[in-house]
């Protein structure tokens, strides 16, 4: 959040007033900011803080949509280190079965009295 004229002119390098910069998102180095009305000026407005408290609402409502994104890299990468893992752990007799055969593939068919049959 930019707090004020001063702070939101200055990082945005835009002589547009306050009242025209709050409200809507802009980008500081790639970064989103949110300009608003500065405390002290809230302090001598107060019918104004109706609109500095949606502003706030609304940086709010984005910080907890990142932190969700965040955790849920967080815990993407954690399973792919996990399975990672275990796939270079796994028991060759559980995961190389298929090299136990000779690297032919073995398909199943359903036999009619219902138990699967083994066909080559």
């Amino acid at each position: 959040m930019a707090l004020g004229k001063i702070a939101a002119q200055t990082l945005l390098r835009d002589t547009t007033p306050i009242t025209r910069l709050r409200g809507r998102w802009s980008a500081y180095e790639g970064v989103k900011l949110m300009p608003t009305f500065h405390p002290a000026y809230l302090l001598r407005s107060p019918e104004e803080k109706k609109k500095a408290w949606e502003d706030l609402q609304l940086v709010t409502a984005f910080a907890a949509q990142a932190a969700v994104a965040l955790e849920n890299s967080r815990l993407y990468q954690e399973t792919q280190r996990a399975y990672e893992e275990l796939s270079e752990t796994q028991d060759p007799a559980t995961h190389g079965a298929e090299s136990q055969r000779g690297g032919r593939q073995e398909r199943r068919a359903t036999d009619p009295i219902g138990g699967p049959e083994a066909v080559d």
